[in-house]
């Protein structure tokens, strides 16, 4: 059985190795059109490696919206850009249309739009209703 394993071992017994190699992002051009975000200054993973994602899957017919955030980092965009990529998400599920082409921009920062500062604000008042004991 394979939860009796160790991790390591876990993961690279054939019957998963073979999926999670599948899913391993660059190894195949997704049919459905992808929004990406990285910062330009990460400190932990350089943006060279999603430039290259981002550049092989509009090679591969894929339609990208990118954006490069110029002045978050690492952790800082990770809880700060989820806003603009959820209001692209909703977007899409509300039928609105992609533009033509492939939309890849340096910005100087993904928060700094109405809907991600809307979002901001509804988080930060729920976290504010959460520590006064009225959530």
């Amino acid at each position: 059985m394979l939860v009796d394993r160790p991790v390591e071992e876990l993961m690279n017994a054939p019957e998963l190795s073979s999926i999670t190699e599948e899913m391993r992002l660059g190894q195949r051009t997704p049919g459905a059109p992808v929004y990406l975000y990285h910062a330009v200054h990460d400190q932990l993973l350089p943006i060279t490696a999603s430039d290259r994602l981002a550049r092989d899957y509009i090679e591969g017919g894929t339609h990208v919206t990118y954006r490069r955030d110029r002045t978050t980092e690492h952790i800082l965009l990770a809880l700060l850009g989820g806003s603009d990529a959820l209001g692209w998400l909703a977007a899409r599920l509300a039928g609105r249309p992609l533009p033509p082409e492939p939309d890849v921009r340096t910005v100087i920062s993904t928060s700094l739009n109405f809907r991600a500062v809307r979002s901001q604000l509804r988080w930060q008042w729920g976290i504010l209703k959460l520590f006064v004991g009225r959530l």
